[in-house]
């Protein structure tokens, strides 16, 4: 008993991690995509929650610890499904995320200038950038799977590494050590009680 109470406070919550991975596809190649990132995602031991733009909510990315973002590059902007999750999560979200470690990647059949958008409100959401952005030319094959297997397992790496938890900010430096000084007195005070 005491050893779980142990690892809940220093961990500050045994739960399996959840990373939302949220898409827009009309012709499936950012479909594949995504399911290769979640396969990355479940390789490194957390939950992949897979939504497009259109079926996620503000509530999806508020329970999530982590995001990666997918978009179709149209006309050098994301899509509009992808966007209008944005428009969407801006004010019920936008302050319980920040912090978030998110990951982006982009299918296209020219250069992938919409990376530049989705990163763009990424910024204004103030989620932290986890991993180098991944741009697939058509539908994903060969290294292309690799690359997005890895994109989905080096955001799990870095939000295990980091204990991020929706709604709060990464505790670094003397917080952390703060924290844990005042978790071990609380555990002081409610070892007599088991």
């Amino acid at each position: 008993m005491k050893l779980i109470v142990w690892d809940h406070v220093l961990r500050r919550g045994a739960y399996m991690k959840k990373i939302l991975i949220v898409y827009y596809s009309l012709g499936g190649n950012t479909k594949s995509a995504a399911e290769y990132v979640a396969e990355g995602v479940a390789k490194g031991g957390a939950e992949p929650v897979v939504k497009t733009g259109t079926e996620a909510t503000p509530e999806d990315l508020v329970s999530c610890d982590g995001i990666i973002v997918g978009s179709p590059d149209y006309f050098g902007y994301m899509a509009g499904g992808l966007k209008d999750f944005f428009d969407r999560s801006w004010f019920p979200a936008r302050e319980k995320v920040n912090g978030m470690p998110y990951a982006v990647f982009i299918t296209c059949g020219g250069n992938g200038e919409a990376i530049g958008n989705v990163v763009k409100i990424c910024r204004r959401f103030k989620f932290i950038k986890a991993a180098q952005p991944v741009i697939i030319k058509r539908k994903p094959m060969g290294r292309d799977i690799e690359k997005l297997i890895t994109l989905g397992q080096t955001l799990t790496g870095k939000v295990n590494a980091n204990n991020y938890h929706p709604g709060e900010k990464p505790l670094s430096g003397h917080k952390y050590l703060n924290f844990l000084h005042n978790r071990l007195k609380w555990l002081r005070s409610i070892r007599y009680r088991f």
